[in-house]
């Protein structure tokens, strides 16, 4: 698996022109699963406004958002 966490420095970047990678989910998920490389709670967004209105689960206290890929 490949994470790439969405910082304000890549978002700036213009490396993703506001477009999801192909082949990469945009996810949230709990800091611990991105530290560890684990991933156990990322759950999928279908859409960048799926960001400020998603309801996080009690599993995601700290919550991370990034594009997810699975080699």
């Amino acid at each position: 698996m490949n994470f790439k966490e969405l910082t304000n420095e890549y978002m700036d970047s213009k490396e993703i022109d506001g477009n999801i990678p192909e082949g990469s989910d945009l996810v949230v998920v709990e800091r611990d699963d991105v530290d560890n490389g684990t991933f156990d709670s990322a759950m999928v967004l279908y859409g960048w406004d799926e960001i400020d209105s998603v309801e996080i689960n009690d599993d995601i206290v700290s919550p991370v958002y990034g594009f997810l890929t699975i080699n």
